[in-house]
């Protein structure tokens, strides 16, 4: 049994219709490549400033709890350096959960404390992780190294209110 010409020819062009070109699959994978950078470029700034807004959360946990402090003892914590080894023994478990002691979201920086002679005013700082464009930010009272290398001095602080 013959089959028409039409269906011949409509069956070859069905079997070359059904895969697609290699400028189609590139165009693909050059698209979700594109989205895949704008994925991982969001997901880095979104990190930037959740441990941005963690730092600044912690220094305001470290000042309420010098406040009660020095509504208790008229001075603030006479130690100067790290907020670790310099205001744990003063604060916890008083005034600070022994557990919820405050904690730089990278460990390789740390919070700074320094106060003045008389116990009467003091300085708490942090190094804020900068993106791009990022300006204006407050700059502490004193140059304090929050990171072990000396370029990456504290960029945010507080005082006593």
């Amino acid at each position: 049994m013959m089959l028409p010409r039409s269906f011949d020819t409509r069956r070859s062009r069905l079997l070359k219709a059904t895969g697609f070109t290699l400028a189609e699959l590139l165009l693909v994978v050059a698209l979700l490549g594109v989205v895949a950078t704008a994925g991982v470029a969001s997901y880095v700034n979104s990190q930037r400033q959740s441990h941005n807004a963690k730092r600044q959360t912690d220094i305001q946990v470290l000042r309420n709890a010098l406040e009660l402090y020095r509504a208790d003892n008229r001075v603030y914590p006479t130690s100067d350096g790290d907020v670790q080894t310099s205001l744990k023994s003063f604060l916890a478990p008083t005034y600070l959960k022994t557990g919820g002691f405050p904690i730089d979201p990278q460990a390789s920086r740390g919070y700074m404390y320094h106060y003045s002679g008389t116990g009467s005013t003091y300085d708490l700082c942090a190094y804020l992780e900068r993106g791009p464009g990022t300006s204006g930010l407050p700059n502490c009272s004193i140059v304090l190294n929050c990171n072990p290398s000396p370029t990456q001095n504290c960029n945010y602080g507080m005082t006593q209110p």
